[in-house]
């Protein structure tokens, strides 16, 4: 031990980076030094979260609410079981750390909403996101929250800094907008599937300065009358605005509102009419990208960049929507020979292509390829799981969303062969491929490429 005793702290500080949170409470009990060391460790204090009420848990999280030492961190409590600690100990400690907390995501059972309200009171000066889930447990309904919306004078009035705030199950005052909501520029907005809900345009009032919006409910309800020219013209100002609404709803929006020129849209679960009615006023030629999310359950992500005016559109699915016998079926775009006609690059993933391989149309006009050797580590990953006929291919890219990924020459050449008969330029980011690359020269690609894959992945988040 006197030779690791002999450590600066900055280098036992970056040995602790790998462990999780209870690992490094293990390694606090080896000595004092150590202790000192794990109590200032980002990973003790920066980042705390609960999910489960114990005296264990209660415990480690005073602990390390006193080692913020007043410094800005993230606190998420997600509770939604009903337990006494929760009204007793648990929003109190929460109220404590008001005055130093960045960003605070919390999920608890709405029984609690009255004593919630009472602890977002407080000013919280250097609140920068906001998480708020008034989860419906056992006999919850949403109807009874109306009676306990939102206080005006949530945080005191006093929340300068926060700019991003998801609420879900939370209703809204009437007649006034919470003042310390006023300057966020991010808004997420969220009801139970089975929830009527009317376009709310009163939020384009209540918050002037938001540019990404996103809305999640069962169906979504318009008014007869026209809406106030300022709602109208701060929707059509908005950089990205998410949907998620059943059946018909989604398609309506665009019927009824002028959302056309928002740069980036969403959709989750789209049917056919929604999906065309988000690319009407796209333009080609366009790039299509297919990646599944494992942060959402593999949530199929279809995005649709229009290259002319710079245009995103996104849809959510799920892998079932790919299955044989499913009643949704495959996103629209699959069966339109069209849209497939009119584009010149495509990027997927090996997980989205085990999902959608049966799904995808011929692509007889595209130039430009891009494989994402996506895999849970950094390891391997085989290019034999995706085989496509693509006749006027003139580059392809290969890289990988995480790690680093070993690739063989013997399947990179087997790929391109199958792909096209022709000679293609061969773009590498975080891609080794094992063998003498240089015999393609003279049989499948003219070209060889090393790039900085960081700004590709910018793409892929």
């Amino acid at each position: 031990m006197a030779t690791v005793q002999t450590l600066p702290i900055e280098l036992l500080a970056h040995s602790f980076d790998s462990m999780d949170i209870w690992e490094l409470i293990q390694v606090g009990r080896v000595c004092q030094r150590w202790r000192d060391v794990v109590h200032d460790h980002p990973t003790f204090w920066a980042r705390i979260s609960m999910d489960s009420i114990s005296p264990l848990n209660m415990h480690w999280l005073r602990e390390r609410l006193i080692y913020t030492s007043g410094r800005p961190f993230m606190l998420e409590i997600d509770i939604r079981e009903r337990h006494r600690v929760v009204e007793r100990e648990l929003l109190d400690l929460v109220c404590a750390t008001l005055h130093h907390v960045r960003d605070l995501r919390l999920t608890l059972d709405s029984t609690y909403v009255m004593d919630i309200y009472g602890t977002l009171l407080n000013p919280a000066p250097r609140l920068e996101r906001f998480h708020l889930h008034l989860f419906l447990g056992r006999g919850g309904a949403l109807f009874e929250l109306k009676l306990f919306d939102m206080p005006i004078g949530i945080f005191n009035e006093d929340a300068p800094r926060l700019r991003d705030v998801t609420l879900q199950n939370v209703i809204f005052p009437n007649f006034a907008p919470p003042s310390a909501l006023q300057a966020i520029e991010q808004l997420s907005v969220a009801y139970p599937d089975g929830t009527r809900y009317r376009f709310p345009d009163y939020l384009f009032l209540y918050f002037p300065k938001v540019r990404r919006l996103a809305l999640s409910a069962g169906s979504l309800l318009f008014d007869d009358a026209p809406y106030n020219d300022t709602v109208l013209q701060r929707l059509s100002g908005l950089e990205y605005l998410e949907l998620s609404f059943s059946g018909s709803c989604n398609a309506r929006l665009f019927e009824k509102l002028p959302v056309d020129n928002i740069p980036g849209i969403l959709i989750s679960y789209p049917n056919a009419d929604a999906v065309y009615a988000a690319l009407a006023p796209l333009r080609s030629p366009f790039h299509l990208m297919l990646q599944t999310l494992p942060d959402a359950d593999n949530e199929l992500r279809i995005t649709i960049w229009a290259a002319g005016t710079g245009h995103t559109r996104h849809f959510a699915e799920g892998a079932h929507n790919y299955q044989a016998g499913d009643p949704d079926g495959p996103n629209a775009i699959f069966d339109n020979t069209e849209f497939a006609s009119q584009l010149t690059s495509l990027t997927i993933s090996l997980s989205a292509w085990s999902v959608v391989h049966a799904a995808l149309p011929p692509y007889p006009l595209l130039r430009e390829l891009t494989v994402l050797l996506d895999a849970p580590v950094a390891g391997t990953s085989s290019l034999s799981k995706v085989s496509l006929s693509l006749p006027s291919l003139e580059i392809l890219v290969l890289d990988c969303v995480r790690g680093l990924i070993y690739v063989s020459m013997q399947e990179v050449e087997a790929f391109i062969k199958a792909a096209t008969p022709h000679k293609v330029e061969l773009r590498l980011g975080a891609v080794v491929v094992e063998g003498d690359i240089y015999n393609w020269y003279t049989d499948c690609v003219s070209t060889i490429q090393l790039f900085d894959h960081h700004e590709l992945r910018r793409l892929y988040m």
